[in-house]
């Protein structure tokens, strides 16, 4: 998910007393200053829900200023794993091996700034705390992960950082590409998506170019393609093709030969609602809109079908797409999964409601 959102963020310490079961969450202890020893029980944080990942049958949400790990069960309920924050509101998500890397963002004085925040995923029901953070000032536009570095884009300074993260506990940045150096080697510019396959990277703005990638960081264009009409919202990459959501459509790109890729097929927008986020599964390409989720059959990449469509009562804000069902961030109500095995319609299953901005406050048996 990489459109910004207005919001009102209000994190909040708060415990379940309900039949909500929360596995794993550690206790910890502080003193007040009336020196009242109070233990923290479990964390949640209120607000909204933009960004969504999978792994197996586990869901990381980003639900405010917290990273939560939710399971999905066999009746398709969901129940909370863990919980953890971090700086800033949560926006995207990416899961390599046993880490997932969780973009946020805030405001403070000097401004806007974006924290990168690494989280183990190899205890994620017991220890589920970040480990290792790098901020920001400014916004990032887009990440990708590349051989133990983490590569960004910040928007407001056009640069192209490259963050080391061998030790997650201590990222650092290795290097900085200034907006100079990328016009002298002829980077594309405008609004920015990219992403690596192999040794090469795919840099879409308002043309794409494909750069070899150096063990030493280094990169040299080896091909570009100049048929980008509408600013990328989006990008996936698979074996033999990218696919670019786009404000008023989506386009596919065949990328079998990365010195010459070309454009296969252009869809336009059917409706007023514009393109947020895509994924793809199988011959399935699946686009987001604010207010729409349409399901496009790519099984010939050359003519995209559009085969079912599914309008909620809630902006959607990103998804995560695994054996037919879709697991889709709505802005203000949490987890929406839909189920589409009969591949023309779209059915709900189940509705996870976050928890929403914090409006009161009880207590009950010395819990509050």
């Amino acid at each position: 998910m990489k459109v910004k959102l207005s919001y009102l963020w209000i994190p909040f310490f708060i415990t379940i007393l309900s039949s909500v079961s929360i596995a794993g969450l550690g206790s910890k202890t502080f003193e007040n200053y009336d020196q009242l020893n109070t233990t923290l029980i479990s964390h949640l944080s209120g607000g909204a829900c933009e960004a969504v990942a999978l792994i197996g049958d586990t869901i990381l949400m980003g639900s405010g200023n917290s990273l939560m790990a939710l399971f999905v069960n066999a009746d398709s309920t969901v129940q909370i794993i863990n919980s953890t924050p971090v700086q800033g509101q949560v926006r995207d998500l990416i899961v390599n091996d046993d880490y997932v890397y969780v973009l946020s963002e805030g405001t403070e004085s000097e401004g806007w700034y974006s924290v990168v925040s690494l989280i183990d995923l190899s205890s994620i029901a017991t220890d589920f705390t970040v480990i290792g953070s790098i901020k920001f000032q400014g916004i990032v536009e887009d990440y990708a992960y590349f051989n133990n570095h983490i590569c960004l884009f910040c928007s407001d300074f056009a640069e192209f950082n490259i963050v080391n993260i061998e030790n997650p506990a201590l990222p650092y940045i290795a290097k900085v590409l200034t907006m100079d150096f990328m016009q002298e080697n002829q980077w594309p510019w405008g609004p920015v998506q990219f992403d690596f396959k192999d040794s090469l990277l795919y840099y879409v703005g308002v043309d794409i170019a494909v750069m070899s990638v150096s063990d030493q960081l280094e990169f040299e264009i080896i091909g570009r393609c100049g048929d980008i009409i509408e600013p990328p919202t989006g990008m996936v990459i698979d074996d033999s093709y990218m696919y670019l959501s786009q404000i008023p459509g989506f386009s596919i790109y065949d990328i079998s030969a990365p010195e010459s890729i070309s454009l296969v097929a252009q869809v336009e927008n059917v409706n007023s609602f514009d393109y947020r986020s895509l994924s793809v599964e199988n011959d399935n390409l699946y686009l987001l809109s604010e207010m729409l989720i349409c399901i496009y059959d790519i099984s010939n990449p050359q003519i995209p079908e559009l085969i079912a469509d599914y309008q909620p009562d809630d902006a959607l804000t990103d998804i995560a797409v695994y054996d037919n069902r879709m697991y889709i961030t709505q802005y203000s109500k949490g987890l929406l999964i839909l189920d589409h095995e009969a591949q023309t319609t779209i059915n709900p299953i189940y509705n996870f409601q976050s928890f929403g901005f914090l409006k009161d406050l009880f207590v009950t048996y010395n819990k509050l």
